[in-house]
């Protein structure tokens, strides 16, 4: 190895210098700190191209080489592109990484501006962010503990809460859509903020829905309490006291039980009486009223 060694330098067995080490000339392998047999180059300089490698195994190619593992205890400050072919690691509990922070690092990784990821992004514990958070691919897919692959845009595996407005895009037939997972008779559920009580219930393997139902649907729409209607109710079969109808053709309404058909029909305590308008079978108008204890059917209307 060329050079000039100084008065306040010793080059031998050990070398050591207080001042310059000067090569003779400029290359690629300048300056070289081998190992006892030559066979490898712990210390390489370029000072041709200004590099310099440890451990590098073969020509340095950046500014700076680590052919193995290294370990910084401070700050690592990097200016303009760098980039790495292996992994890069910082494994201290209380390692920050900042890029274009822009100011002091509070948190384990701040990026001030626009960053892309080619591949997988994994958060295993805490992830927020104070502006938007893009997914602008269309194959774009998001994951929050999914518990497999992830088959939708969107997935969660557990439960998730939104404070503010949902708002479903697109028209016609893709537009406004909830769909489960799987048809079940407990496809969707809307419940109480304690979850002990279903509000409204959705049977998608039978196409029934339930209000307060109080347990498992048994007909297209099942209501467990008082229902009021303010404007037209219209139905094909109007049946009370059981769920299914006698004949889909043969009768308008039908009132049943296991036991004695009782109806009340009456009007209030200032309006007495009860006057039903039917059709004969000559067609026409006729009425009928309970005058005393007496059935009535006349001409005579309901309201003379």
């Amino acid at each position: 190895m060329g050079g000039t060694a100084f008065a306040a330098s010793t080059i031998g067995t050990n070398m050591s210098t207080t001042g310059t080490l000067t090569v003779t000339s400029d290359s690629a392998t300048a300056v070289q700190f081998q190992n006892a047999a030559g066979t490898t180059t712990v210390f390489i300089v370029d000072a041709s191209n200004t590099r310099a490698g440890v451990n590098a195994g073969g020509a340095v190619d950046t500014t700076f080489e680590v052919g193995g593992t290294a370990s910084i205890s401070g700050m690592v400050s990097l200016y303009g592109h760098a980039s790495t072919s292996g992994n890069f690691e910082m494994t201290s509990s209380s390692a920050l990484f900042g890029a274009n922070a822009g100011g002091t690092i509070d948190t384990m990784l701040e990026i001030g501006g626009t960053a892309s990821i080619s591949g997988f992004s994994k958060f295993g514990s805490h992830a927020s962010v104070a502006g938007n958070f893009e997914l602008t691919s269309s194959s774009a897919l998001l994951g929050v503990i999914p518990g497999g692959t992830i088959d939708t845009s969107f997935e969660v595996g557990g439960t998730a809460s939104i404070s503010g407005i949902i708002t479903l895009g697109g028209t016609g037939s893709t537009g406004g859509q909830f769909r489960p997972g799987a048809n079940s008779a407990t496809a969707f559920r809307f419940q109480n903020a304690a979850g002990t009580t279903d509000v409204l219930s959705i049977d998608t393997s039978n196409t029934r829905v339930g209000v307060n139902a109080g347990g498992t649907l048994n007909t297209t729409f099942e209501v467990g309490g008082t229902a009021s209607i303010t404007s037209v109710f219209a139905l094909t079969n109007f049946v009370v006291g059981k769920n299914t109808a006698s004949s889909s053709t043969a009768y308008l309404g039908e009132f049943s039980t296991t036991g004695t058909t009782s109806l009340l029909l009456h009007g209030t305590s200032s309006n007495k009486g009860t006057c039903l308008q039917m059709k004969n079978t000559a067609g026409t108008i006729v009425y009928l009223r309970v005058e005393d204890t007496t059935l009535t059917i006349n001409n005579v209307t309901c309201h003379p």
